[in-house]
């Protein structure tokens, strides 16, 4: 009887069927490794977002006027929240700053104004949410400077500010911010994260 060369059909569907196995296993290991890395990306990257919204509000506010200065040009009114100053807006922080270190100067009021137009919270630009008619579903806080000619800027360059409260309690100004986005939105997988914050006012 000669030799046999090669493999039998029964020995080739065999080896087959283990390196289906094999490469399901790698397929599923892979896939989960890499949900796990995009996950830990969109987290850490809220994350900083929070982190870099909540450094220059606090910037801002503790250089701001904690009492009203009447005398001062121009006059100065405290550190103060409106509700609801337009629509979309649920309230803004009005505030002004000495121009000088003698703050016998000071700056027009400077609004802090947080809009969120995602009504049904679903990070998601729904017919009906796009207030501006700009494209983008507006979820900031912009800085309006006072003044002829001053250009509003999104604080820290941040669009995913899902939430935020202000709040002024015996001369502190207290402000929760919190940021969503979707990440996967075949999943509907959202990444999250909140900062919270006391900041006390020194001029």
């Amino acid at each position: 009887m000669g030799k046999r060369n090669g493999f039998t059909l029964i020995e080739t569907m065999i080896v087959m069927g283990i390196l289906s196995v094999v490469m399901g296993i790698i397929f599923v290991v892979v896939t989960a490794s890499a949900q796990s890395m995009n996950t830990a990306n969109a987290q850490a990257a809220v994350q900083q977002n929070v982190r870099d919204v909540m450094q220059a509000l606090f910037l801002d506010l503790l250089a701001a006027g904690k009492e009203n200065i009447p005398s001062a040009n121009p006059p100065v009114q405290g550190v103060r929240i409106v509700q609801n100053p337009v629509p979309g807006s649920p309230w803004e922080i009005v505030f002004q700053t000495p121009v000088d270190d003698r703050a016998e100067g000071w700056t027009q009021p400077i609004r802090l104004r947080y809009v969120n137009e995602d009504a049904n919270g679903n990070a998601r630009l729904d017919p009906g949410e796009d207030l501006n008619e700009n494209g983008v579903l507006d979820r900031h806080i912009i800085r309006i400077p006072g003044g002829v000619g001053a250009v509003p800027t999104i604080v820290g360059n941040v669009n995913s500010i899902s939430n935020a409260t202000a709040q002024i309690v015996d001369g502190a100004v207290l402000i929760t911010i919190e940021s969503t986005q979707l990440f996967d939105p075949r999943q509907e997988h959202f990444a999250h994260a909140r900062l919270d914050t006391v900041i006390y006012p020194m001029n």
